[in-house]
């Protein structure tokens, strides 16, 4: 769990509680931002082209009353690439699976990635759910296939030397959380 105000799941004092059956792996982590707090932010890094942070995104819940408002700001590799806003609307629902971010033009390398939540004009609450990136691993070229001897020939079809090696891309698809970014545990989700 990152430190610093994050709770898993909104802890036992925490307000807001989306329906952990609509959140990725039944989990989340949650912090608010006050004007003044020391700054909460969410970091990991990646190898991979492309990257998709989902959020769970607060409205105005039923019950007690608390700050729902969503203000970040993102940087790739320590540079500046965006912002997501969004004001809490009038109705008593979570947006769930909410794409706040997503960059598919990166290259194939090791990346750093960041979330500073954003408080000066208003508090601020992420309900950070989970991140995807994709990574492409190039794979070694095969060796050619070649008779050892006379007896075999006649059985196998002959692959010149001069032949192209094919060579394929596989994509894989990790997706993580908190708990899971120290490991990085390959997890497949589609």
């Amino acid at each position: 769990m990152p430190p610093g105000g994050w709770t898993l799941r909104g802890g036992a004092k925490g307000f807001a509680k989306p329906d952990p059956s609509l959140t990725y792996n039944r989990t989340w982590h949650d912090a608010t931002q006050h004007a003044g707090d020391l700054t909460k932010t969410v970091n990991f890094n990646f190898t991979g082209p492309s990257l998709y942070v989902y959020c769970i995104i607060a409205n105005t819940p039923p019950g007690r009353s608390f700050d729902t408002s969503a203000h970040y700001n993102f940087f790739l590799d320590g540079k500046f690439v965006g912002t997501y806003i969004h004001d809490p609307q009038a109705i008593p629902d979570y947006f769930y699976d909410s794409l706040v971010y997503v960059n598919t033009t990166m290259e194939n390398e090791h990346h750093s990635f960041s979330i500073i939540l954003d408080a000066r004009e208003k508090p601020v609450l992420m309900l950070f759910d989970y991140a995807v990136y994709t990574t492409i691993e190039q794979r070694s070229p095969t060796p050619s296939l070649s008779p050892t001897d006379s007896s075999e020939a006649s059985d196998r079809p002959i692959i010149p030397s001069n032949a192209g090696v094919v060579r394929s891309n596989t994509l894989g698809v990790v997706a993580l959380g908190f708990p899971m970014i120290a490991m990085l545990l390959p997890v497949v989700y589609l």
